[in-house]
Order: structure tokens, then sequence, then C-alpha cells
């Protein structure tokens, strides 16, 4: 499995999803949406415990207001709903 913006590792059961945009891992729709397939990915390993952190020197500045436009509107919401749903 290959992302461009998080890393996902299952090691003896503790899943990590990290969040790999430094220095401040602002989130956009591609970044969300690969979140939301690393939950999906990570309901069907073994381990029992998911680690969510970041690279970088923030956890996240939020999500890149750029993505708040009204043409990329439906599928900002699309995209967090799966996030909400793969959780």
């Amino acid at each position: 499995m290959s992302y461009n913006f998080i890393k996902v590792n299952n090691t003896d059961g503790l899943i990590s999803i990290t969040l790999d945009k430094p220095p401040l891992n602002v989130q956009t729709i591609p970044m969300l949406q690969e979140i939301s397939d690393a939950f999906a990915w990570a309901k069907q390993e073994t381990g029992k415990i998911i680690l969510l952190n970041a690279e970088g020197k923030a956890f996240s500045a939020g999500v890149d207001v750029a993505d708040h436009t009204a043409d990329k509107v439906n599928k900002m919401i699309e995209v967090l709903d799966s996030l909400f749903i793969n959780m």
C-alpha cells in the first residue's frame, strides 16, 4: 500500500497512521482520502490499537482553505463522510 501524504504500519498489533506532510501537515482532500483509506485498511488488520500521529513540528494545522471553495465542497463532504464511516 503506497501513500503520498501518510505512512501506515502494523507492528505486533499496533497500527500506526502517520501524517507525513511536514512541517504542519495541512490536510487536503487527497490527504483526507488517504487517511480514510488507511482506517478502512486498519479495520481489516489484526491490530487492536490505532495510533494516529504526525511527522514535523505540528500534528496538523488543520485543513487547507484552498479546498473550501464552491467547486470542491461536495468532494470535501464526501471525503469527510467516508473518513468518519471508516474510523
